[in-house]
This record gives structure tokens, C-alpha cells and sequence, in this order.
């Protein structure tokens, strides 16, 4: 729910007249990415959590965002660090315990869906890194 009505309050934020509708924030939120260049064919929401089997979008296209956030936002630090340390934080705080450099990764997962996006950063830069599993 928390998820929906964040979405609800961007899109309102981004200028969309009240009420929203859930379409009409999913719609706010890709038009959103397309201005900022990203290519959202690929995209296929139905709600705002990700917990509709119906909703999905590509691996390229969530990289894409990851990119901009870490290079182009004027919010990249704290997207950064809202983004658990894999080996210290979170549900992969047992993950990459030795790993050189810092790895940040949000988890997801449902019935036969995993999926891990975030940024492994060494001293020369950061990469990005995005996997998603089906049937697994």
C-alpha cells in the first residue's frame, strides 16, 4: 500500500490533478523516465509494488535507471545510500561478506522470480549491476 501511495504522491508532485487513479500515476511515472530519456516500451505496469504478475520491464530499462540516478540526479548520494550494503545490511547482509570495493543491492523476489539491482563500487568507479531470474 505504502507503495501505491508513493506512487500516487510523485505523480501528483510530477502535476497531476487530484484524484489520481493508479493508471494515472503509472502513466506520471513513465512519462517521467521518457523525459529523462529512458527508453520505457519495455515497461508493463500495473501497480506500483511489483507484486502484480502482469507488471515487468526489462533489465536494460532498470540499469537505465540506475545510471541516471547515479550520474545525472542531483539525488544520487542519498539513492546511494538508501541502497542496502550487501555483507552488512539488509536480506544480503550474509552476501558478499569479503568482497573488495562496496556493494550495494536491493533484493526481490515472488514465486519463481528473483532479482538484485544496485551498484559494485571500486575505487576507480561504480558498475552497475542488474539480475533477474524467472522460474527459479
Amino acid at each position: 500500500m505504502l507503495a501505491e501511495y508513493l506512487a500516487r504522491h510523485a505523480a501528483w508532485h510530477l502535476g497531476e490533478a487530484l484524484p489520481l487513479s493508479s493508471g494515472a500515476s503509472l502513466r506520471a511515472m513513465l512519462d517521467f523516465w521518457a523525459k529523462k530519456g529512458l527508453d520505457i516500451s519495455c515497461c508493463s505496469l500495473k501497480d506500483a509494488c511489483g507484486l502484480a504478475p502482469q507488471t515487468a520491464f526489462s533489465p536494460a530499462f532498470l540499469a537505465d535507471v540506475l545510471r541516471y540516478m547515479c550520474l545525472e540526479s542531483a539525488y544520487a548520494d542519498v539513492f546511494m545510500a538508501s541502497i542496502p550494503l550487501a555483507g552488512k545490511e539488509g536480506t544480503l547482509r550474509s552476501l558478499a561478506v569479503d568482497v573488495p570495493g562496496a556493494l550495494r543491492l536491493k533484493s526481490g523476489s515472488m514465486s519463481g522470480v528473483r532479482c538484485y539491482a544496485g551498484y559494485y563500487t571500486l575505487p576507480a568507479s561504480p558498475y552497475i549491476l542488474v539480475l533477474m531470474i524467472n522460474r527459479s
